[in-house]
């Protein structure tokens, strides 16, 4: 430990340097370092392993997955209805050029000319 800029004599209260210095004093006595080792090793030794916290998170992790999976189906579901709507309109919702033009042509020939207009057009 560093005893920078507390030193007796350097001007700091030479009681209150030696009151912080008494209190913060390593114990002298061995009978305190063997039962610190002893707790140490009883910790660490002993108990359950690194990965035993997780096992009581698994209800908690299998509830979040399921939730997670119907919220993903709902999504998945909603963006089919709206494709499925998208091709649904754009196959029927277009009235039909070929059948417009027939109605409103009056001859034979224009209906021709029509029809081959529609199987041209893109």
């Amino acid at each position: 430990m560093s005893d920078r800029g507390l030193t007796e004599g350097s001007g700091a209260d030479d009681e209150v340097v030696g009151a912080l210095r008494a209190a913060f004093r390593a114990p002298a006595g061995e009978a305190y370092w063997a039962a610190l080792h002893e707790r140490i090793v009883a910790h660490v030794g002993g108990g359950e392993s690194w990965y035993a916290p997780f096992g009581r998170w698994v209800g908690i992790g299998l509830a979040a997955a399921a939730v997670a999976m119907t919220v993903a189906g709902v999504a998945l579901e909603r963006v089919r209805d709206r494709e499925g709507a998208a091709a649904y309109q754009a196959v029927i919702g277009q009235p039909h050029a070929l059948a417009a033009r027939m109605v409103s042509e009056r001859s034979v020939g224009e209906r021709r000319d029509a029809t081959l207009r529609f199987v041209i057009e893109p």
